[in-house]
Formats: C-alpha cells, sequence, structure tokens
C-alpha cells in the first residue's frame, strides 16, 4: 500500500531534523553516534578508556620509577661521593618501602612525621620543604 503524501512529508522531516541535530551536535557527539549506529555501546566506550587510562598510569609510572631510581645512584655516586654498592643497597631498601605502600598519603604522611619534610607538588619549585623551626 503506498504511503499518503502526509506520511511521507511527515517522514522526511524526521529525516531532516534527525540531520539537523546531527549538524548541530558537536564532533565528538557525531563521533559516538556514528560508534553507536554501529554497535558499540556506552559500556563499550567505558571499558576501553579505562583500559586506556590502566595503559596509560602503568608507563608512567614505569617511567618515573626508571628515572627516579636512576637520578637517585647518579646522584649518591657523583654528588655524594658513595660507593656505588652502597648506593645500590639503599636503592633496594627503598624500592622495598615501595612495594609495601599501600598509600602514597601515608608514607608522604610518615615521612613528615619522622624527618620534618613535607611534599608539596602543586609548588613547582620547591615541592619537598623543611619543617620550620
Amino acid at each position: 500500500m503506498a504511503k499518503s503524501l502526509r506520511e511521507m512529508r511527515r517522514q522526511k522531516a524526521r529525516k531532516d531534523a534527525h540531520y539537523l541535530r546531527m549538524m548541530e551536535a558537536s564532533p565528538i557527539e557525531q563521533k559516538q553516534a556514528a560508534l553507536f549506529r554501529n554497535g558499540i555501546t556506552h559500556e563499550d566506550m567505558k571499558r576501553e578508556t579505562k583500559k586506556a587510562f590502566d595503559a596509560g598510569r602503568h608507563v608512567t609510572e614505569q617511567f618515573l620509577f626508571h628515572v627516579i631510581y636512576a637520578a637517585t645512584l647518579i646522584t649518591l655516586c657523583d654528588k655524594h661521593g658513595w660507593d656505588s654498592n652502597d648506593a645500590v643497597k639503599l636503592l633496594k631498601e627503598i624500592d622495598h618501602q615501595v612495594a609495601l605502600c599501600v598509600d602514597d598519603v601515608d608514607m608522604a604522611d610518615e615521612a613528615y612525621e619522622k624527618t620534618g619534610v613535607e611534599f608539596k607538588w602543586s609548588d613547582p619549585l620547591e615541592r619537598i620543604q623543611e619543617r620550620e623551626e
């Protein structure tokens, strides 16, 4: 049965409204709509986003540990005259503390209680601050 002219106009108006909404959508919304039309769900997006953030955090952590451990060894040996064996022993003890660490805030609080050194990561120049007496 043929559609009435009125029904065809309504259908065209719905399509036009859909395309108008798509043109007004941001580029991100347009890409998401295209993904969802292809069967990718919000849960799929959330799962992949979490996986990407976890992978990025893992890479960052590995980079930071490599840099900080190497900088510690270089500083102890070159700037403070430590024997390389003693510097490695100290670094192994530091690594043991890091491995046991559950929460960075707790470890920073413990360091402050024992030494009076406070870490202010928001300060770009003086991140390690000693207690003023």
